[in-house]
């Protein structure tokens, strides 16, 4: 079963979703033409953790499902792609990359906003292990509305801070416990 949380935009779930599944000696698969939010947290991951970056590049002479799948290797931890390129309108196949990522025991956390409401998304036929939406696109949600759906195991490990804050703590509340120091 999923959790989902509705969240001020999609940045907020990805830059969570880095910060938890980023790790010392990880590393990611990103597309350098993806959107800002799907890259940037990464690149503080790399930063802060020493993960490593494998960049992807999306050009028109390569499928880049398979661009991406060719990339994924037994280092591979994480793959964060948007299902729909907003620059190019390359669509990724997720459920082959998802199987793909699986073999090598990497997560896959997919940006759907460029697809969500103009072609079906499943998280659990896809197999990924994280999804995020921003509303304002097809959706036709008003700004500063986003969606992060995750399986239960990994929504228990989200920080404390977060989770309590977007799924409500133990007893359906918020805790009483002072917030962590940032």
């Amino acid at each position: 079963m999923a959790s989902v949380a509705v969240l001020g935009g999609a940045s907020e779930g990805l830059g969570q979703l880095a910060a938890l599944l980023s790790s010392a000696g990880g590393e990611v698969v990103l597309v350098p033409g993806d959107f800002p939010s799907v890259t940037y947290p990464w690149l503080a991951a790399r930063d802060r953790l020493g993960m490593r970056i494998r960049w992807v590049r999306d050009t028109p002479d390569r499928d880049l499902t398979l661009a991406l799948g060719d990339a994924i290797s037994e280092r591979t931890t994480v793959v964060c792609v948007s299902a729909v390129q907003f620059a190019t309108g390359s669509q990724v196949d997720v459920a082959a990359l998802a199987a793909h990522a699986r073999d090598v025991g990497a997560r896959v956390v997919v940006d759907v906003t460029q697809m969500a409401g103009a072609a079906p998304v499943t998280m659990t036929h896809w197999g990924v292990d994280a999804l995020v939406c921003s509303g304002y696109k097809w959706l036709s949600a008003p700004a500063g509305v986003a969606l992060l759906a995750m399986p239960e195991n990994l929504a228990a490990a989200t920080p404390v801070i977060l989770r309590d804050r977007i799924f409500g703590a133990a007893g359906g509340g918020r805790t009483q416990e002072p917030n962590p120091p940032l």
